[in-house]
C-alpha cells in the first residue's frame, strides 16, 4: 500500500507539473521594465536620432500597455490615426477617453505642438498636444496624426517628404523609418542606452 501512495503522489505530481507547461508562456507584449539593468549599448542609428538623443542617449516612451487619448477638438478620423499608430507600439494601444484626465489631451492652442512630461526614469507621464488651424482641411488633419508621432516617443523631424517631415502637407501615411523606429521603441525598455551605429 506504501509503494502505491508513493506511486500516486509521483503520478499527480507529474501530470500537475505537465498541466502547467503554458503558465509561464507570456502572450501579448513583453513586460515592461523600468529603464536598461545591464551595461548593454543598442546601436541604432535612427532609434538614437528620433528619440534617445533628446534624452542623453536613452529610450524614452510611454511605459504601459494602454495609453488613453483625449480629443479636445472633436476629429472625426482621430480613433482611424490612433489604430495606425498602434500597429507600431508592441501591442500596446492608444485608446480614446472621454474626458481630458487622459494620458495624452488633444486641445486647441496658439500654434500645433506636443509638450511631453518624462519622468527621471526615461518614461512619459502626460503629454500635451495643442493645435491651431481649420480642423476640416487635410493639413490639420495631418498635423494631429504627425503630433501623436510626437507624443509617443518620435522626437524628432524627417526629411523623406514624409508624415513625420517638419512641414508636412495633408494626410500621409506612416513611413518605413517612422514605423521602424517606434517599433524598435516599444521592444526595449525605456531608458535602454541607444548609441548610433
Amino acid at each position: 500500500m506504501k509503494r502505491f501512495f508513493s506511486f500516486f503522489l509521483l503520478f499527480v505530481f507529474f501530470v500537475s507539473f505537465l498541466g502547467c507547461e503554458g503558465a509561464n508562456k507570456i502572450t501579448g507584449p513583453s513586460p515592461i521594465t523600468p529603464g536598461n539593468t545591464g551595461n548593454t549599448e543598442i546601436k541604432d542609428s535612427d532609434l538614437y536620432k528620433y528619440n534617445a538623443a533628446f534624452d542623453g542617449g536613452y529610450t524614452n516612451r510611454w511605459d504601459k500597455n494602454t495609453i488613453t487619448v483625449y480629443d479636445g477638438i472633436g476629429l472625426s478620423e482621430i480613433q482611424g490615426f490612433l489604430n495606425e499608430w498602434n500597429q507600431y507600439l508592441n501591442g500596446r494601444r492608444l485608446l480614446l477617453r472621454s474626458d481630458s484626465y487622459a494620458d495624452i489631451n488633444i486641445n486647441y492652442g496658439e500654434r500645433a505642438q506636443t509638450n511631453v512630461n518624462i519622468y527621471s526614469n526615461h518614461t512619459f507621464s502626460r503629454a500635451f498636444i495643442e493645435m491651431d488651424n481649420n480642423p476640416h482641411t487635410d493639413n490639420f488633419k495631418g498635423a494631429v496624426k504627425h503630433e501623436l508621432g510626437h507624443a509617443i516617443g518620435f522626437n524628432s523631424h524627417t526629411s523623406n517628404g514624409g508624415l513625420m517631415d517638419a512641414y508636412g502637407n495633408g494626410i500621409k501615411d506612416i513611413d518605413s523609418v517612422v514605423a521602424g523606429v517606434v517599433k524598435k521603441l516599444y521592444e526595449l525598455p525605456p531608458g535602454t542606452k541607444v548609441v548610433p551605429g
